[in-house]
């Protein structure tokens, strides 16, 4: 067990060093973003302000996508369909993240330590993994203490759902917009 635990540690300081190594020598081409993440949970993205000086946009909603940690690629594939949704967004503000659970294993934890640091568009609850034991209820309830910023709309998706924003939008702009 312990050549397993000092294998997967090498691996996280051999990623590392590499990383730091390219932000170092290639700091202006080296880019820790996604095309539509801002930072954690910081919801004033450069790309939303620019956005948001040409058109009015009467509208923020915030899109937690709901996944499991071993499906990357649907995260990826998810990542570059939906940036090229939000450059022809002209209603609303989408601030989209993806979310699970804390409970995974030490790969697991790297790979997503990784993938925090490149693209920065992932929320971890605490809780453990499951199906129907309260997922969605602890993403809503945790929303309140890690959101900066009001959004008008907060919208709960599953990794294997497409949602199109135009007409979300869209079929959101005449609803009542009050708290209760």
């Amino acid at each position: 067990m312990s050549f397993f635990t000092s294998i997967t540690t090498l691996l996280l300081f051999i990623s590392l060093t590499l990383l730091t190594l390219g932000y170092i020598f290639y700091p202006t081409s080296f880019r820790f973003n996604s095309p539509f993440a801002s930072s954690f949970c910081n919801t004033a993205s450069s790309e939303s302000s620019h956005v948001s000086s040409n058109y009015s946009l009467s509208l923020r909603l915030f899109v937690g996508i709901l996944t499991m940690p071993h499906l990357h690629e649907r995260r990826h594939l998810l990542r570059s369909v939906y940036s090229m949704q939000k450059h022809n967004l002209r209603t609303a503000d989408v601030n989209i993240r993806f979310v699970f659970c804390h409970s995974m294993s030490e790969e697991a934890k790297m790979f997503i330590a990784l993938e925090i640091m490149q693209y920065n568009d992932i929320i971890i609850l605490n809780c453990t993994e499951n199906l129907n034991e309260g997922k969605t209820y602890t993403y809503f309830s945790t929303l309140p203490t890690i959101l900066e910023g009001r959004y008008v709309y907060v919208v709960k998706a599953d990794d294997d759902a497409y949602l199109r924003f135009d007409n979300l939008a869209e079929s959101l702009l005449d609803k009542p917009r009050i708290d209760f």
